[in-house]
């Protein structure tokens, strides 16, 4: 996963201004945000450690909302810390104080996550929120409204990057610049590596890359090409099946791009994907014939409770029309209605089951999903002038059964998106 993760600790995940003030803005400018309770990151990391996935790129104690709750009593708590360990930074020391074995994704050490504690006034209620202590906490940062809260989690995930790339001349790779003044981290070693306050015994350039750590500007720039590459394959990839040998279908252009390029199509809710999932269906008949076979098949991102179930997605035609040409009461293309019939079979299917099918999606997946989340990837995105209908035909007919109706410019504003925001987290060198 390449989008940069938020980790906000709340303390009820439930509250809808949470949403509106922390969620919502991170989402927008291309941040993933995941909600937990205020007291379980410390177990959220010690599961992304095990796991090797869902690593955080910081962590933002969200203010409280709703109604103020009164202090439990604690009369009976015979610990003297009690009441500094009850406050945010009590919570934070938590964190601090994991074990240096503790290793994320990229032998990162967890107790190092940058941290944003939202201290806002009017909405910091009770006990939990207190001033921050004499001596400042590395990578800690305060937000004291919404208005700055996505500023100081950008200037905490940079200070954390700053001294990761001090960092890597600790473990023994040599730090270069070039005539434009960009760096470049040189693949090898200069000396042994030895253990630092970031880094674990192991940890190596390759192993930071392979997870997903941007630290200079080369490495936006290794995802550049893609994210071109996808523009001009929208505009040519009839002539690129045309001229294959042998001949492909347009379709497997796109298929094979994206499986190459997997992380444009997980939009923040999977991690991985299975092309061209083996769905048997015996009133089909025998053979691949008488199967269904959705392009990819996703998984959900680990620890993740935005989207716990699998993904299915089918890849149609960029150049399908959306929406019918005429004038009032604007209705779906047959193409869109059949896209969108297609990914309800597979589920209905699924809902069927049978050992048949059990086995095959076993062999495949590791397990049977149930209820997938469907989506489709199809067509442009519909000029400004018809925008209003093809929003309010998605909401009134595809949302409600359930399917996800995807654009290819939405997958290139994503991806645009994403590398604008891991320009903006690079740190000053």
């Amino acid at each position: 996963m390449k989008s940069p993760l938020i980790l906000i600790a709340a303390e009820s995940p439930t509250d809808a201004p949470l949403h509106e003030y922390v969620a919502e803005p991170l989402a927008k400018i291309g941040f993933i945000p995941e909600i937990v309770t205020r007291w379980s990151v410390p177990s959220y990391l010690h599961r992304a450690a095990l796991a090797s996935r869902g690593r955080p790129d910081a962590v933002v104690f969200a203010p409280n909302f709703g109604v103020a709750r009164p202090r439990p009593n604690t009369s009976f708590l015979a610990n003297p810390k009690f009441d500094e360990d009850f406050t945010v930074w009590g919570a934070i020391a938590q964190i601090r104080d994991l074990s240096d074995s503790v290793l994320l994704a990229g032998h990162v050490r967890a107790k190092t996550v940058p941290i944003v504690v939202a201290y806002w006034p009017t909405l910091s209620y009770g006990t939990f929120f207190t001033d921050p202590p004499a001596v400042p906490v590395r990578w800690v940062r305060v937000s004291e409204g919404h208005a700055d809260l996505v500023e100081k989690i950008v200037l905490a995930i940079r200070d954390w990057r700053r001294d990761l790339f001090e960092s890597l001349s600790w473990i023994g790779y040599a730090i270069t610049r070039d005539d434009q003044g960009r760096f470049h981290v040189g693949h090898a070693l200069r000396r042994p590596p030895r253990e630092n306050d970031l880094l674990g015994e192991d940890a190596s350039w390759q192993d930071l890359r392979r997870s997903n750590f941007y630290i200079v500007s080369a490495d936006v720039g290794e995802d550049v090409p893609a994210w071109q590459e996808l523009e001009d394959l929208l505009d040519t990839y009839e002539r690129r099946a045309a001229l294959r040998r042998p001949r492909v279908k347009p379709e497997t252009i796109l298929q094979e791009f994206f499986e190459t390029h997997a992380h444009m199509i997980f939009r923040g809710l999977f991690e991985s994907n299975v092309p061209k999932l083996r769905i048997p269906d015996p009133q089909r008949g025998s053979g691949r014939k008488g199967e269904h076979i959705p392009d990819f098949a996703q998984l959900p991102r680990s620890l993740s409770m935005i989207e716990t179930r699998t993904g299915l997605l089918d890849l149609k035609l960029p150049k399908e029309q959306l929406l019918e040409r005429s004038r009032f009461h604007r209705d779906f293309t047959r193409s869109v209605h059949k896209a969108v019939a297609q990914l309800t079979d597979y589920r209905d299917r699924l809902a069927q089951g049978g050992s048949r099918m059990e086995g095959m999606l076993k062999r495949q997946l590791g397990y049977v999903p149930q209820n997938p989340r469907l989506a489709v990837i199809i067509g442009r995105r519909p000029p400004k002038a018809d925008l209003g209908d093809f929003e309010h035909r998605a909401r009134t007919t595809v949302a409600p059964i359930g399917v996800d109706l995807v654009t290819y410019d939405d997958i290139l504003d994503r991806e645009e998106q994403r590398l604008i925001l891991q320009s903006r987290l690079l740190p000053d060198l």
